[in-house]
């Protein structure tokens, strides 16, 4: 039998975590490819006691818990559930938010894209073919947003993706194996374009599905400027980084 693992950070997210993870295995429960299905929670010490739910919630469904000393960032977060997964073998791993904005009605397909086109990697995108899909969001986000992966997509290059923040992914473990995790430093948002961009330059077949996003249902967006300015730097550092050091992609 296939496994599926579902890696989800989380920092003060005591407001969803029930209700996430119910969805999520309302969802995977029976699925038509007879994965199973494990959820993967990585708390960094959440003062609102996210992480000593999910401990609770682990003895209801199959989920694990990694708790983290402190606030890490969600790279580190991710780059410590795919080192689990891959250690564990599972088949498929994919990344989610905890807010809510990912809708676990869409999970089993990305599956059905991975077997039907082969992908390495599948996204979840709000932006397919530069349609927009996500509610919630003021015009100004929307704006910011689209512009940053459009410039994204004109500096690196052939990613052939419309939306390369996107934290809404399955992997198949071979994908992740092709590439140096530790060589991944990004934070934030922008970890999601420096992993798309890496699995590219390592020829894996990236392919994205629309989904629909919708901004936290719960509690503030962690959006801040210092995210913004690193989605202006990035792009180049990676595309510079390439140009000297291609071995390391």
């Amino acid at each position: 039998m296939e496994k599926a693992l579902i890696i989800i950070p989380t920092y003060n997210e005591i407001s969803n975590i029930d209700i996430l993870i119910k969805k999520i295995f309302d969802v995977t429960r029976d699925n038509e490819f007879n994965i199973n299905y494990r959820v993967l929670i990585i708390d960094d010490n959440s003062p609102d006691g996210t992480g000593k739910r999910a401990e609770e919630l682990s003895k209801i469904y199959p989920v694990s818990v990694i708790h983290r000393e402190r606030k890490l960032g969600l790279g580190t977060a991710y780059i410590a559930g795919f080192k689990w997964a891959l250690e564990n073998n599972f088949d498929y791993i994919y990344e989610m938010d905890a807010d809510l904005s990912h809708d676990p009605v869409f999970l089993i397909e990305f599956i059905k894209e991975i077997k039907r086109s082969g992908a390495g990697c599948v996204i979840g995108s709000r932006f397919y073919q530069w349609r927009v899909s996500v509610t919630n969001w003021h015009l100004k986000r929307l704006l910011l947003s689209l512009l940053g992966h459009r410039y994204a997509r004109f500096i690196l290059g052939n990613m052939n993706i419309y939306d390369t923040t996107s934290g809404f992914k399955c992997f198949k473990k071979e994908a992740l194996e092709k590439i140096n995790l530790e060589h991944i430093k990004s934070a934030g948002y922008i970890f999601q374009l420096e992993l798309n961009y890496r699995l590219t330059k390592r020829n894996v077949k990236l392919i994205e599905i629309p989904i629909v996003f919708r901004d936290r249902e719960c509690d503030a967006s962690k959006m801040s400027w210092y995210i913004v300015m690193e989605g202006l730097w990035i792009p180049i550092k990676l595309r510079f980084l390439y140009a000297i050091k291609r071995q390391q992609f």
